[in-house]
């Protein structure tokens, strides 16, 4: 049986980053708009952290609402980026 692979410290802040840039990217293309897709990215991760500290199988972590907000901040910059070059969407 073969072992599992390594796994990275903090890893799942990784996860969190692109999920919530992956979320921001498209949010963007259904509603322009930076701050206001920003502002719901982020405080989605802020609510999601929030009610996994109210369970007791899941934990608050303040580093994960910080990949949340910074992924949605890169994922906004990506699809801005990705406009302005006049690369078109479906």
């Amino acid at each position: 049986m073969p072992s599992p692979p390594p796994t990275v410290e903090n890893g799942d802040k990784f996860q969190h980053f692109f999920a919530y840039a992956i979320l921001a990217f498209f949010a963007f293309r259904l509603k322009p708009g930076l701050l206001r897709v920003w502002l719901f990215a982020a405080g989605m991760g802020v609510t999601v952290e929030l009610a996994q500290s109210l369970t007791s199988w899941r934990s608050f972590d303040v580093l994960d609402m910080v990949a949340n907000g910074l992924g949605a901040l890169i994922g906004l910059l990506v699809c801005r980026i990705l406009i302005a070059s006049g690369v078109k969407f479906l």
